[in-house]
């Protein structure tokens, strides 16, 4: 079954004759203070979305000054807007925009993004990106969105993440778009893998690389995390990133 205005196999839209041509947007719901794969994630769904002719639009719950990926959004030309960061705010603003979709990322955009469409009338859908439990307090947030996702439809990126899911959910992998053509010229120096260690981020991947690589090209990791060997062949460096 496909996720509403998705087939979740390759992102592609959903044939809809009453609302192709209606200029309303695909909202992807997020609060973000940084740059982290979250946010490549829903940068890179944008850009999808759009090459696939569904118009969609960044929308960050509140701001939080100069943020870099803000930057990245605007040189990427993926338009995004600002909330003011209010359970009102957010509620007026689905009301009178009335995206096609609205798509939450992240705990704080899952438990007020949702009540909100659903009074509003927008479907929604909610992407769960975290892999591990955190810490409190953070882990009780994350316990409330997964229980609170009964008010629209779920999508995990790894299976460990929709197993652990109290309801039903679509699995979905995160993903980066390339070039259908292989890169021209030679190889970097460095490789660099930065972030958590975790299934669905495929370390593995990144060590089998290293391992086929040419001696001259160095792999380093920047992060940590229980899905990779501290001396795994052909991995020069594992730094802890907090």
């Amino acid at each position: 079954m496909p996720v509403p205005l998705y087939e979740a196999n390759c992102l592609k839209p959903v044939a809809n004759p009453r609302t192709a041509g209606s200029g309303r947007l695909v909202w992807l719901l997020i609060d973000s203070s940084s740059v982290g794969g979250a946010e490549r994630h829903v940068a890179t769904l944008a850009q999808s979305l759009r090459r696939c002719g569904l118009p969609a639009e960044v929308v960050l719950y509140q701001d939080h000054g100069n943020s870099p990926w803000l930057a990245q959004l605007s040189s990427a030309k993926v338009p995004f807007r600002v909330l003011d960061g209010t359970v009102a705010g957010l509620l007026h603003a689905v009301r009178s925009s009335r995206p096609l979709l609205l798509h939450t990322h992240g705990y704080k955009a899952g438990i007020l993004g949702r009540p909100a469409a659903r009074l509003a009338g927008v479907p929604v859908v909610s992407t769960f990106h975290t892999g591990g439990r955190e810490r409190f307090p953070v882990g009780l947030y994350g316990l409330v969105d997964e229980w609170t996702s009964f008010l629209g439809k779920r999508i995990a990126v790894s299976p460990a993440i929709q197993q652990r899911l109290p309801f039903s959910s679509y699995h979905i992998m995160s993903y980066v778009s390339v070039s259908c053509l292989p890169p021209q010229g030679s190889l970097p120096r460095r490789v660099g893998f930065v972030g958590r260690l975790s299934e669905e981020k495929q370390p593995d991947q990144f060590c089998a690389l290293a391992r086929r690589s040419p001696s001259r090209v160095e792999w380093h990791v920047f992060g940590d995390g229980h899905n990779i060997k501290k001396d795994e062949p052909g991995v020069l460096w594992v730094v802890p990133v907090t």
